[in-house]
């Protein structure tokens, strides 16, 4: 809501929806993305280690 071009689209009359897509989501998926793939990372590196000593799936 702070950022400039969020201001300028309302001043244009762009609705919530329009907004969001257009201007909002574009500049979280990177982040989104990066904290998906650290997330997978990290169950794949817990099952490797509960594997290692013997506790995973036979």
């Amino acid at each position: 809501k702070e950022r400039a071009y969020v201001d300028s689209a309302r001043a244009i009359g762009a609705g919530n929806v329009h907004i969001i897509l257009k201007h909002i989501l574009p500049n979280t998926i990177p982040i989104i993305l990066a904290s998906t793939i650290l997330r997978v990372v990290n169950a794949i590196l817990s099952e490797a280690g509960l594997s290692f000593l013997g506790l995973g799936d036979p």
